[in-house]
């Protein structure tokens, strides 16, 4: 944990680059990057395990090495690709307006994913009451749901640039098209993802457990089998969230975030006395319906705000009220 921290300024500065390119409308460089940096951990891994005999100081040395290298290529491509963006002496100056600018959308997605991060640790801590057996359930069970829900997250991510980049140019239509084209592939592939951890969750379940016994391959299938029923409630959350960033309106995800935490936090605690670890396995399906339906009602008033017509071109500039004119007026100025 010592050794990997410092592969954190590698993690911010390559995620910090990628986005930059993403902004630009090419994303797949970074992808490849990413590629690289995982085959280049592999193989370094390999290599100081196996030929100099290291332990898993080795193995985290080499997962920084390969963050660093992805990260610096990627700089190098971003420099060599688009000149516009490499740094001058007149670009190192201190503008409060445009810092706060920034702050107003950064803090609050900052502490959403904080909050986030809590109700896990939450349920997490409420699990391990429970015994070592169905720890390790429950670990194997909500790895197989990061991995399922990783396409749910990619949709979302990917719907933020989008989004900014259209409500910065007065594509509102834009937009509107794009959510709900969204909001149809997202709830689509949930739906298959759902039906097939579904079907084969134990299978799914004995690829992370080691000869587990009938009891926690049993906890593992029956988390599987219940949360997967809700994926499509999370792929809103994903999507209607993400839009809603990319407009700039963070403090709604925030709150959203906040009512996710506190709602896992009720289920996880008052279920888990009534149900044992049934309970628990409910504590985020219950989490992700209340702060859907939250982020889903929201985002409608947003854009019923904007007043977008349902037919028309989609590179027809629209009208935005008028204090969201004047923040991309200043936004061009910077």
């Amino acid at each position: 944990m010592s050794i990997l921290s410092f592969g954190v300024i590698a993690i911010v500065f390559y995620n910090f680059l990628a986005g930059i390119l993403r902004s630009l409308g090419d994303s797949k460089t970074p992808l490849y990057y990413l590629i690289f940096s995982s085959v280049l951990n592999i193989v370094i891994n390999i290599l100081l395990i196996v030929k100099f005999h290291s332990d898993v100081t080795g193995v985290a040395v080499g997962t920084c090495v390969a963050q660093f290298i992805s990260a610096f290529l990627c700089l190098g491509y971003m420099l060599i690709k688009y000149p516009m963006l490499r740094l001058r002496k007149k670009d190192f100056s201190f503008d409060l307006k445009y810092i706060t600018e920034h702050l107003k959308i950064a803090l609050p997605m900052t502490v959403q994913f904080s909050i986030i991060g809590l109700g896990v640790i939450t349920v997490q801590s409420v699990c391990n009451q429970f015994g070592t057996g169905t720890i390790a359930a429950f670990s194997a069970a909500t790895r197989i749901e990061q991995l399922a829900t990783m396409p749910l997250f990619s949709l979302g991510h990917a719907l933020t640039t989008y989004t900014a980049q259209n409500f910065g140019a007065q594509l509102l239509r834009r937009i509107r098209q794009g959510v709900l084209q969204c909001f149809v592939l997202a709830s689509g592939t949930s739906i298959v993802l759902a039906l097939l951890a579904f079907i084969y969750g134990e299978n799914l379940a004995m690829l992370f457990l080691n000869n587990p016994s009938k009891e926690i391959l049993s906890q593992a299938t029956m988390y599987i089998q219940i949360t997967t029923l809700f994926y499509i409630f999370l792929a809103q959350i994903f999507i209607f969230r993400q839009a809603l960033q990319g407009m700039g309106r963070a403090i709604i995800p925030l709150i959203s975030g906040i009512i996710e935490l506190i709602m896992r936090w009720f289920a996880a605690f008052s279920l888990a006395a009534y149900m044992g670890y049934k309970g628990i396995c409910y504590a985020g399906p219950i989490a992700w319906v209340s702060a859907a339906i939250f982020v889903m009602i929201s985002y409608f008033i947003v854009i019923k705000g904007f007043k977008i017509s349902l037919f028309g071109p989609l590179n027809q500039i629209s009208s935005i009220k008028k204090e969201l004119k004047i923040r991309i007026e200043k936004r061009k100025k910077i």
